[in-house]
């Protein structure tokens, strides 16, 4: 509600009361669970250079982003430590989504704001605050936009394309293959490259099961074969640039709600496509793939190992 309120105090000086509190209210939540509904016709772009809008919408966004479980104990411990109470530590889980997602979020907007051609009449400041909220709204998946996505530099939406993929953290409102997946996947490459046995990931003096890291695999590949299997079909289905048709398929896989605008150009066939992917997104691809093929089934029995040549 505090979100709530202090987006009807800004857009009261622009409508009535009851219609200011509607849409404090509408947005607040629309941001909070990364939905990214807005009752504006082209989202937030009419208040981009506004720092009260921007400020409200990212905190909302980042709170519902990094998940519950990591918002209790971050509130918590911040309380704990206002009163001077013996302090619990954060859990692995809460400090690898919060590093992650402080890392993902900075190396975003730094790329944006370096790489996108924004407009001149604007200062640094406005360009700044413009790559945050892109980045932020990709990050956490909440689809809010203050810029026109179709306007944006190959560059830029490559960035964005990554950070949707990524997407936010798990017991979140949001998308993506999460920011935990994220870390594991390249701490256990990190792990193989520097010959670390069984590509063992060890974080904060503690070691990740494989259990977790094989599923953190798991993820990653499912989302990059659902990926490549619907560009593959949409690329014949659809007549429009390689580049935009990606960025929707990314998009619509972390649920995140960014568009290019080409939505309305897709057959019967693509938006079907799109449709599947976003369902497959939200309840997750492996909790998808049990509906598909069934529950994990143990043999009882194994074969041989017998080794083969890698890489």
């Amino acid at each position: 509600m505090g979100g709530a309120l202090l987006l009807t105090l800004y857009w009261i000086q622009y409508y009535d009361i009851f219609k200011a509190f509607w849409f404090g209210l509408f947005h607040s939540i629309s941001a909070f669970c990364t939905a990214g509904f807005s009752l504006f016709p082209n989202s937030l772009i009419r208040f981009k250079n506004s720092f009260t809008i921007n400020l409200i919408i990212d905190i909302l966004s980042l709170a519902g982003g990094i998940g519950f479980i990591v918002l209790y104990e971050t509130m918590q411990y911040c309380i704990n430590k206002y009163k001077k109470i013996k302090t619990l530590r954060l859990s692995i889980h809460s400090k690898l989504v919060l590093i992650t997602t402080f890392i993902l979020v900075g190396a975003g907007t730094s790329i944006l704001f370096l790489t996108e051609k924004w407009n001149n009449n604007a200062n640094y400041i406005h360009n700044i605050l413009y790559a945050s909220f892109q980045s932020i709204s990709a990050q956490t998946t909440d689809g809010f936009n203050t810029v026109d996505i179709s306007t944006m530099s190959s560059t830029s939406l490559t960035v964005l394309m990554i950070l949707m993929f990524i997407g936010a953290s798990p017991g979140s409102t949001g998308g993506g293959i999460k920011t935990t997946t994220f870390a594991i996947v390249v701490m256990f490459i990190n792990s193989l490259l520097k010959g670390k046995s069984s590509g063992v990931v060890n974080v904060y003096k503690r070691e990740i099961p494989m259990e977790t890291v094989n599923k953190a695999l798991g993820i990653f590949i499912m989302f990059i074969v659902i990926t490549t299997v619907d560009l593959t079909i949409m690329s014949v289905t659809e007549m429009v640039d390689f580049r935009n048709l990606l960025f929707e398929i990314i998009s619509a896989l972390g649920n995140t709600g960014l568009s290019t605008g080409i939505t309305t150009q897709f057959t019967l066939i693509g938006k079907l496509i799109l449709t599947l992917t976003m369902f497959i997104g939200r309840v997750g691809p492996i909790t998808f793939g049990y509906f598909v093929f069934g529950s994990r089934k143990n043999l009882g029995y194994g074969y041989p190992q017998e080794d083969v040549f890698i890489g």
